[in-house]
């Protein structure tokens, strides 16, 4: 039953959207997928917003009455619309496949080979993905441990309101991603393989996305169709496509803002400046790391206005009135009520604990302290892109140990001794491995072999364009934003995911006007970033399969558990001696893969006890087991040993 209110609820919220996109009447194809996916994502987190306030989160029911409201009101909102405006819009024509081939067979035979192989490349990796998603559970360590463990916290209670919980940023992260993976998991009939859907989703959107602003950039067919492609196989982009996270949902959101501030250079037209802002806060609301992208976004602002200027009457005032009134509409309907507001009440900080935010940033370091941490993340972020990352194989690493070597031996002589805990949350390492995973990896050889090499090139190269020379600097932007305000960390690689929605654009830019032996250059790093793509999916797809048996023989916990083995004993015995429907007290470490113990299709009650706030709390009276790792004292003869350091005690 709740399948089938599933599917009539996407079967009105598609009918909303679509409703949605004829008022918003989009001028052009490519503008239709960014459009339609604020519109389709906007209506998921409002409802959840009004269901959090009925207990209703976990209710299908509940979902699918909200998707037929939103149909209404887009079809009445349409009908008003509809009779002051006549015509249809060329946007919704369909694209000739005979034209596009026409095309395609006229480009010149280098063209096709740096083109149409991360073409294919990205198209079927993408399509890949999605059935890598069906076929497997997530099983990405931070989403056990927050990502989806605050999901399946949602669902038991029915609403988004702060609880008590072992990990801070499973209460203060902005509960949007949740409400959009809480909708994905309720509206499949509870399939918690479909999780990571509204990633890759964001994964295709940003792809599209990247696409049309490539086009608005003055780039031909050929070279857009590159530049989104470039942005696929960025190792760390996808990977992330099928992890159950956020840093693509938040990518696809900045990249709809870069794409709607490229439209309004093409059209001038104001209300693509408020949506623009609208989706920077839309940004804001999945995560507070967006903050690091709005200097970047603040250069394209820049130069979208000033291109506007150049082909109008100068009215700045105006359209950045536009631009920040979308933005604060937006801000009051999906940031503050995101968590914000309810963060700074409780914890001091609208961004989280305030110890945590220190770690996270250089809040508390003064001027000369930020310069200097930095100057040397700057350095540290230089060595994790000479990576080859998604070629996780010995020769690919003793290759790019002799490649660093000189550099490492020229930083330790001029004592830039980076490799010490000076501005970081963890130490950094010169001799890093290239690796393939979602959460470490970096852009591979695409990224030091050709993007950041286009930088130079787009700012001070011969016959340069001044969309080139912007993206470039917004380029720049992100990474001192990153280098300059952010701590250093491992984990950063898949902060700069959000990067490639400037730089690849930029590159493809730079190859337009480019010459023969560049283009060689640059199809022979393409060629080796499509291998590493395909080598990053296989390797990292491959571990899991096997961790969880393969296809013939699935293990939920096993496949789930691949990033942490030494939880498989103790969780699959718990597994095995905890009923689906109990009701459980659980002492454990902060962001240790708290997802699994709910169960396939959350039938567990997870109770928390050591908060992160409060402490250590009392076991609840309505537990009826209590699971703990060295987090307090035994009773011999009624705790049962799960594995090293677990226990389980049946409540009386």
């Amino acid at each position: 039953m709740d399948f089938l209110l599933g599917i009539f609820s996407l079967a009105a919220l598609g009918g909303a959207t679509a409703a949605w996109l004829s008022v918003w009447r989009p001028a052009t194809r490519s503008e239709i997928l960014p459009a339609g996916f604020i519109f389709l994502s906007s209506q998921i987190i409002l409802l959840g917003y009004l269901l959090s306030q009925f207990n209703s989160l976990a209710r299908a029911g509940g979902w699918m009455a909200g998707c037929c409201a939103w149909l209404f009101l887009a079809l009445g909102t349409r009908r008003l619309a509809g009779a002051r405006r006549n015509g249809a819009s060329a946007a919704w024509r369909p694209l000739s496949p005979r034209a596009l081939l026409a095309e395609i067979t006229s480009w010149p035979r280098l063209d096709k080979i740096l083109v149409l192989p991360p073409v294919f490349s990205a198209f079927l990796l993408a399509a890949l993905g999605v059935v890598f998603i069906t076929i497997t559970v997530p099983h990405e360590s931070d989403s056990l441990g927050y990502h989806l463990a605050r999901v399946a916290y949602y669902y038991q209670h029915g609403d988004l309101r702060y609880f008590d919980a072992d990990y801070w940023a499973i209460v203060a992260h902005p509960t949007n991603p949740a409400i959009l993976m809480l909708y994905t998991f309720v509206a499949s009939g509870k399939n918690e393989s479909l999780l990571p859907l509204a990633q890759w989703i964001a994964y295709a959107i940003s792809f599209a996305a990247v696409y049309g602003i490539a086009r608005r950039l003055g780039c031909p067919l050929a070279w857009s169709m590159l530049a989104a492609s470039l942005f696929a196989l960025l190792p760390d982009a996808l990977l992330e496509s099928m992890a159950a996270e956020n840093d693509l949902i938040l990518t696809a959101y900045i990249a709809c803002a870069v794409f709607f501030l490229a439209e309004f250079m093409r059209a001038l037209r104001p209300r693509y400046l408020a949506l623009a802002g609208a989706c920077a806060a839309l940004a804001l609301g999945v995560k507070a790391s967006a903050l690091l992208c709005l200097p970047a976004l603040g250069v394209v602002v820049i130069f979208a206005l000033a291109e506007a200027a150049r082909k109008s009457r100068p009215r700045v005032v105006p359209r950045l009135g536009a631009f920040t009134l979308g933005f604060c509409l937006a801000t009051g309907a999906f940031v503050l009520p995101a968590g914000y507001w309810g963060n700074w009440r409780r914890l001091g900080n609208p961004l989280g604990p305030t110890a945590v935010v220190s770690s996270h940033s250089y809040v508390a370091a003064n001027l000369r302290q930020t310069a200097q941490y930095g100057a040397m993340n700057l350095l540290r972020y230089a060595f994790d892109f000479l990576s080859l990352d998604g070629l996780e194989f010995h020769p690919a690493e003793d290759f790019q140990f002799r490649v660093r070597k000189p550099l490492v031996r020229a930083c330790v002589k001029c004592r830039l001794y980076l490799d010490r805990p000076t501005g970081t949350r963890f130490a950094f390492t010169f001799y890093r491995k290239p690796v393939a995973h979602e959460d470490r990896s970096y852009w591979g050889i695409l990224g030091f072999g050709l993007i950041w090499l286009s930088v130079p090139v787009a700012i001070f190269g011969k016959g340069r364009s001044s969309a080139a020379a912007w993206f470039a600097t917004a380029t720049l932007a992100f990474l001192f934003a990153q280098a300059f305000l952010g701590s250093y960390d491992i984990w950063r690689g898949r902060y700069f995911i959000t990067c490639g929605i400037w730089a690849c654009p930029m590159a493809a830019c730079v190859l337009t006007k480019a010459g023969k032996k560049f283009r060689l250059y640059a199809a022979a790093v393409v060629l080796l970033g499509c291998l590493s793509a395909w080598s990053a999916f296989i390797i990292r797809n491959s571990f899991v399969l096997r961790s969880g048996g393969g296809f013939a023989h699935p293990d939920r916990l096993r496949e789930m558990l691949a990033d942490d083995p030494a939880l498989i004993a103790p969780y699959e015995e718990f597994d095995r001696r905890v009923p689906a429907g109990a009701v459980v007290a659980v002492a454990e470490p902060p962001n240790r893969c708290e997802y699994a113990l709910f169960g396939p299709k959350f039938q567990r009650r997870i109770l928390p006890v050591n908060s992160f706030l409060r402490g250590m709390l009392p076991i609840p009276p309505e537990a009826q087991f209590f699971l703990y790792q060295g987090a307090a004292p035994q009773l011999p003869g009624t705790d049962i040993p799960l594995g090293p350091g677990w226990y389980l005690r049946k409540m009386p």
